[in-house]
């Protein structure tokens, strides 16, 4: 038989569709090299023995024996004890914990889905065994002469989570592992038949990729139900709350999900992946005086000050307008925007001008740009008459806001 996965079927047609490499002889299983992860746990057969061994690491490649083809046509069987005192009956499934190599038989106890610690199953009981009499696993064949009634056939069959060594015909839910052994062939009390592949399947446990049980760590399912996965891969929207980590998000060379949100209204998700703080307009500030106010002094005097919070330190758009007006033609007055009492940002000299009435209103309006310290700061837009005369202003209004 030169590669069970095609050839004509032979007496070992049991290992038919689940073994992955054929070697002449024990030596060259030994030479084989260039194995993945993705080899873990599949199934290597010796053509001069029949000898069937499972690998169980890639450097160096390692294997471990598990039986030898029966000579029962369909079926891979091994002998098998109990590990610790008690019985295991026939339809259990078990999953091995060691090989006793003087007696030459697997040691096996009840599997259960609740943990990694006793997953992957390695087949179903078909003969009862002891701690002190031998049995048989059933790895792939007809389990047969069994109590299948509380299935229907084609039910597929599953390590319980809840019951040792229990198979149910319902996937485990999360948190919990999944590994299908199988499938019912026929629904009867007693003569029941249920067609068992444990190699043909892995036990998963839902991490942020699923990875066979012994090469990912066992982690918590992120299922939130059994019907929140098809053949085996979950539901993106039916995953239950992940972990914090940054496993899945974007980055400018791949796609992927957002990075964890920051709680923060003023900020948005920039080009690189990163969260960064809104700026334009974040800082907004403003104050007005509508009133008319007069004066005749020779010197500034304040008509509306803006005194602004602790201001981030950045560069900032200050506007203003008013309206102003002398007494008479003959009038020159003067207004200005200054910052902090030392920096004078806009100066207006309006001077006497036959052309306009005494009463005419005159409306001004203008901004600044520029860097700004943190810190509190106070924003003056002042009036005077240079002459003496009477400088009249009104509907004042200053504003300030952080553009970059």
């Amino acid at each position: 038989m030169t590669d069970a996965r095609h050839s004509k079927q032979t007496i070992a047609d049991g290992i038919h569709g689940i073994v992955a490499y054929e070697y002449a002889n024990e030596a060259a299983r030994l030479a084989a090299t260039g194995f993945t992860s993705e080899d873990f746990y599949r199934v290597a057969i010796e053509q001069d023995t029949s000898d069937l061994y499972i690998l169980i690491a890639v450097s160096p490649p390692t294997w471990i024996y598990f039986g030898n083809v029966s000579q029962e046509l369909n079926k891979v069987r091994v002998p098998c004890r109990k590990n610790s005192p008690g019985t295991l009956s026939k339809g259990t499934v078990v999953y091995a914990t060691d090989y006793n190599d003087a007696g030459d038989y697997a040691l096996v106890e009840a599997a259960k889905a609740d943990s990694a610690s006793t997953l992957p199953a390695a087949g179903i009981i078909e003969e009862e065994c002891t701690d002190s009499v031998t049995g048989y696993v059933l790895i792939v064949g007809v389990l047969c002469s069994c109590d299948t009634s509380s299935f229907s056939a084609k039910d597929p069959i599953y390590v319980s989570h809840t019951v040792a060594g229990e198979i149910v015909n319902v996937a485990p839910p999360g948190p919990y592992i999944t590994q299908p052994v199988g499938a019912v062939l026929s629904s009867h009390p007693t003569t029941g038949r249920i067609g068992v592949n444990v190699l043909s399947y892995r036990a998963y446990n839902y991490v942020s990729t699923p990875q066979p049980l012994g090469v990912a760590a066992a982690g918590t399912s992120n299922l939130a139900s059994p019907s929140d996965h098809v053949h085996g891969l979950p539901k993106l929207d039916n995953l239950n709350a992940p972990d914090d980590n940054t496993d899945l998000n974007a980055t400018t060379s791949a796609h992927g999900l957002l990075p964890k949100l920051s709680d923060d209204s003023n900020q948005f998700l920039d080009g690189d992946g990163s969260w960064q703080t809104q700026v334009y307009g974040r800082e907004s500030y403003s104050n007005s005086s509508w009133g008319e106010n007069n004066t005749s002094s020779t010197s500034p005097v304040q008509k509306l000050r803006l005194t602004t919070p602790a201001l981030e330190g950045g560069n900032y758009e200050i506007k203003w307008s008013y309206e102003s007006v002398g007494a008479n033609l003959n009038d020159d007055i003067k207004q200005r925007i200054e910052i902090d009492d030392t920096i004078e940002i806009m100066a207006n000299h309006q001077e006497s001008n036959s052309k306009y009435s005494d009463d005419q209103w005159r409306h001004h309006a203008g901004f600044w740009y520029g860097a700004m310290s943190a810190t509190i700061h106070n924003i003056d837009l002042d009036h005077w008459s240079p002459s003496g005369e009477t400088s009249y202003i009104r509907r004042a209004r200053i504003s300030i806001k952080r553009v970059s």
